[in-house]
């Protein structure tokens, strides 16, 4: 045991040479005498003090700045002598305080949550309070000045106990570093003691005597009453009934009266005011509404701005059961009991009331004029507007007759719900399994009318559940008409049995779709065959008026637009039983292109009817023909052909002409390939650049070869004209009917320029 006693006393030891030193900080006004460090402490001299601090040669006093600096808090490095500062760590913080305020009164308002100090001097004064454990502090910044001096309100919490004995309050100088070790000095430099800032409070001021929602439950002969301050309460009676103190509140006994609500005198202790309106009084009366028996608001939610409210009201215990009529009044004034349901031992009467404007209602219960009791409710606001949508457009602002809108509700108050209730003639509603609710206009029903809302209960119990609480009508009137909702012209063109359709015949009779956004190609005979269908038998009645822009274009198989070919309108389609024909005409030569283009129509429908704010297309491409060769001839001005022959006959050819047959394959839409085979007759050699031409002013001859074609103007017109590439192998009739030396075959080559294009497609 001896042993195990000094093991603790060595660590008790150990425990007091380890526990940190108190720091100290120390409060000295601007311009005091030097303050002494006391015997055994030096202040050093590096580093240099700042904020106008300074020493004296031995270091053994303090002494605050004149006059600036006030507030600034500085660290002095101190050691036991000069010698020790370079190994020393120890420091003690200094601050230059203001001049000491002087407090008249002090008034602390626990409610309020602050503490009104008045006298001079106040200007950055710092206030502390304690409270128990706790404690704080606030500076005065800005305080007001009067006939009596200044005036300043420091914060502090709204929980602060209502007893002058309870709370401290030191007042400080400005400047003062609130913190624990702070030791204080006086303009001579001699230590002030902290507790001479000490100032009690001359009044406690407090707002709140009961709580504001509070009432005296007297179902069972006894009600109590808590107070918000019970410190603050000294004694308290009632009128007709028996009041006595008791825990934090009081209790009430025997009520004797008839009105609803019970007459309390309270005598608050010394030094605390009451203050209501700002009148003070150190013994109010309140009156506190009694409950004879229990009485509550028992539907979820009180709404205001409605037309149409109800509220339920729940009396239990003997009341519940007893004889006579209830009767309900509010504010506004008397309410109208519609039904009465006895749920569980509690009545449960639902009453229709005045429209509620404010923020809360309060209820009286009576029978045969005794008051039974009283029940206050926090009215909820509503946003009385709903959104409506339609599926694939988005939000829409009337009422379609000719389709479904889904109707978003606003958000209801917790426990209840948003409904949309139908109006006769005007518009139908109903809700699905889901939950939402749709809308749609009657039958013939026009002009403009606003969506009905109602707030149902979900909480109340058996037969009341979904019990209607309120009913409102939207701030605007929406209008009623028809949907005109633009179909997916996509989908709608590609299906098995299309909305629009592009039919061709095939020349022999027989017609056939053509399929959208491909180019088909039809006989050149069967040019004038084409025509749109608009099946409006296949339209939904609930998509309504569709306006679409139809644009059909022909151009020719040189790019070029026919423009009297040109269409470009607007059409209307409503649902029908027999479709709408469009023919189309335009294309008179071969290859002639067809181009229909069909996209919902801008501007045409409300912006509320269109989801997608760009026009959606669809088209079709019909090509008129389908040959795959031509044949056509064309003259010949070669400008420099150039002849390979036998001796004396080969050489260039400056000036030739003649008639050419060339044969061509043909692209499916008409463009001609630029090589062909081709044959003619050619006058050669018309100028006589070689012998023996120069003399016969040319010859005759029949060629036949190969050439390449490229049309630069008129392509695809009898006046075409084409720059041209030879290789011919001739034979120079010419030479054989004069009976002319050498052989008569060459091979012929150049370029020349080709006019014309006469001939047939195969």
């Amino acid at each position: 045991m001896l042993r195990w006693a000094w093991v603790v006393a060595i660590v008790v030891a150990l425990l007091c040479a380890v526990r940190p030193a108190r720091a100290e900080t120390w409060e000295v006004p601007l311009g005091a005498r030097a303050v002494s460090l006391g015997e055994g402490r030096v202040a050093c001299k590096d580093p240099p003090l700042e904020a106008g601090w300074t020493t004296d040669a031995d270091g053994r006093t303090l002494r605050p700045p004149p006059t600036d600096g006030e507030g600034k808090l500085v660290t002095v490095k101190v050691a036991p002598t000069t010698a020790g500062c370079a190994t020393s760590t120890a420091s003690l913080m200094v601050t230059a305080t203001g001049l000491r305020p002087t407090v008249d009164t002090l008034t602390v308002d626990v409610d309020g949550g602050r503490i009104l100090a008045q006298g001079h001097k106040l200007r950055g004064a710092v206030l502390r309070w304690t409270a128990g454990a706790r404690n704080g502090s606030d500076v005065c910044v800005s305080p007001e000045t009067g006939p009596q001096g200044e005036t300043c309100a420091f914060s502090t919490p709204r929980d602060l106990p209502a007893d002058v004995t309870a709370i401290g309050v030191d007042v400080f100088p400005a400047g003062t570093h609130v913190a624990d070790g702070m030791l204080f000095f006086d303009s001579q430099g001699r230590p002030t003691p902290e507790s001479a800032f000490e100032v009690r409070p001359t009044e406690i001021t407090i707002h709140e005597l009961v709580p504001a929602d509070v009432s005296v439950d007297l179902s069972s002969g006894t009600g109590t009453v808590p107070f918000v301050h019970p410190e603050a309460v000294a004694s308290v009676s009632c009128v007709d009934a028996a009041c006595n103190l008791e825990g934090k509140g009081f209790v009430v006994r025997s009520e004797r009266g008839s009105d609803d609500q019970l007459d309390v005198h309270i005598q608050l202790r010394a030094h605390v005011m009451f203050r209501s309106n700002g009148v003070p009084d150190t013994a109010p009366t309140i009156a506190i509404p009694l409950q004879r028996c229990p009485v509550a608001i028992a539907s979820a939610a009180v709404i205001s701005g409605g037309d149409d409210e109800r509220i339920v009201v729940r009396v239990e215990g003997s009341c519940a059961h007893a004889e006579g009529e209830l009767s309900i009044a509010t504010g506004e004034g008397p309410a109208r009991v519609e039904r009465r349901e006895l749920i569980g031992g509690a009545l449960f009467a639902v009453a229709r009331i005045a429209r509620v404007e404010g923020d809360s209602l309060l209820v009286t219960v009576r029978r045969r004029g005794t008051i039974l009791g009283t029940a206050r409710s926090e009215a909820r606001r509503m946003a009385w507007r709903a959104r409506l949508e339609l599926d694939g457009v988005g939000t829409i602002d009337f009422i379609p007759t000719n389709r479904w809108a889904r109707v978003k509700v606003p958000q209801a108050p917790r426990g209840t719900a948003a409904e949309v209730r139908a109006v006769d003639g005007v518009y139908e509603a109903k809700h699905d399994d889901t939950g939402e609710f749709w809308v749609r206009g009657a039958d013939g029903a026009s002009g403009s009318a606003p969506l009905r809302l109602a707030v149902v209960d979900k909480t109340l119990p058996g037969p009341l559940l979904g019990l209607t609480l309120a009913e409102g009508s939207e701030p605007v009137d929406r209008t009623i008409r028809v949907a005109n909702v633009p179909v997916a012209l996509g989908p709608a063109v590609q299906q098995k049995d299309p909305l629009i359709e592009l039919v061709c015949g095939n020349g022999e009779g027989v017609p056939s779709r053509v399929r959208a956004g491909t180019t088909a190609q039809i006989p050149y005979r069967a040019r004038d065959t084409c025509q749109l269908v608009f099946h409006r038998e296949r339209l939904a009645p609930e998509d309504g008026a569709q306006s679409l822009q139809v644009s059909i274009n022909v151009t020719g198989a040189d790019g070029g637009a026919k423009s009297d070919a040109r269409v470009d309108q607007r059409l209307v389609l409503r649902h029908d039983t027999k479709p709408t024909t469009l023919a189309i005409t335009g294309a008179t030569d071969p290859f002639d292109r067809i181009s229909v283009r069909i996209g919902d129509a801008p501007g045409a429908l409300d912006e509320g009817d269109r989801a997608d704010k760009q026009a959606p297309q669809t088209q079709w491409s019909v090509v008129t023909g389908t040959s795959r060769g031509r044949l056509y001839g064309t003259t010949a001005i070669p400008t420099g052909l150039f002849r390979v022959a036998d001796e004396g006959h080969s050489g260039i050819l400056t000036l030739s002409v003649g008639a050419i047959l060339r044969a061509v394959l043909l692209s499916r839409d008409g463009t001609a390939f630029p090589l062909g085979v081709e044959a003619g007759v050619m006058w050669l050699g018309i100028a006589g650049d070689t012998p023996p031409q120069a003399a016969s002013g040319g010859e005759v001859a029949v060629v036949a070869g190969l050439g390449v074609a490229v049309p630069i103007a008129n392509a695809t017109h009898a006046s075409q004209t084409a720059i041209s590439v030879h290789a011919w192998v001739e034979y120079e009739v010419s030479r054989t009917i004069l009976n002319q030396q050498g052989s008569p075959l060459g091979f012929v080559f150049g370029p020349s320029i080709s006019i014309g294009d006469v001939g047939t497609n195969f």
